[in-house]
């Protein structure tokens, strides 16, 4: 499945104004998390750490050979990990990953060859909507509008499914540009929504204990490393 995956993302084109009809998809949230206890107690005591952007305990949560990036260039280890996040000096409070981590950690996720992934908007994503052309509506429901502005008109509302991609329109802060499966064009709040390329975890069980082995967003072009 995930080798299909790689090839679905690597052959596939660039989004465009381009648009093709699709059916309503309810995509709702998996969280398989539970199903073992040993991951669900380290997810509980992770999440804990980026509540309180504890930078100190962190590490004990990474894998030796965590990843941060898939570029070529991306290199292993802890220490590559906490520079490349600007956890290593005095302002780690400050780091963009508290909120990016936390934001994924929420978004449930499942398991896979003993791997986890997270969040489900990539570990299940519908390998019939392409990754670049689409993205999902992670809450209940969520306001399509006119404008990108909250009080503009609200012409549909969504309910935890996949929305397309519209580039025929811009994309303020805070908005994203889609169209509907009924073929309305608006905006969403980009809080709402996710890309399955958007930043995501793979944890891995090494000598008995679960730790993060990658964090990244992107492409999967450099997936096969992790082995």
């Amino acid at each position: 499945m995930r080798a299909v995956l790689l090839a679905a993302l690597l052959l596939a084109p660039a989004a465009s104004a381009r648009w093709i009809p699709f059916d309503a998809f309810r995509f709702q949230p998996v969280d398989e998390a539970e199903r073992d206890g040993d991951f669900h107690g380290f997810r509980v005591k992770l999440s804990r750490v980026v509540e309180e952007r504890d930078e100190k305990s962190l590490p004990a949560f990474l894998s030796e050979g965590v990843l941060s990036s898939l570029t070529e260039k991306s290199k292993r280890g802890k220490a590559a990990f906490l520079h490349e996040w600007r956890l290593d000096n005095n302002r780690a409070r400050e780091s963009e990953l508290w909120d990016a981590l936390r934001d994924t950690l929420r978004l449930g996720g499942s398991f896979e060859d003993g791997d986890f992934l997270a969040p489900y908007v990539y570990s299940r994503w519908p390998e019939r909507f392409p990754h670049l052309d689409y993205y999902a509506v992670t809450t209940k429901t969520a306001a399509v509008h006119k404008e990108a502005n909250e009080n503009s008109r609200v012409i549909e509302t969504l309910r935890q499914e996949i929305v397309g991609r519209f580039d025929e329109l811009p994309n303020p802060k805070g908005w994203r540009a889609v169209r509907t499966s009924t073929g309305l064009t608006g905006y969403v709040r980009a809080e709402d929504t996710r890309s399955p390329l958007g930043w995501r975890a793979v944890f891995r069980k090494e000598k008995g204990e679960w730790k993060l082995r990658l964090f990244a967003s992107g492409d999967w072009e450099a997936h096969e490393r992790l082995e």
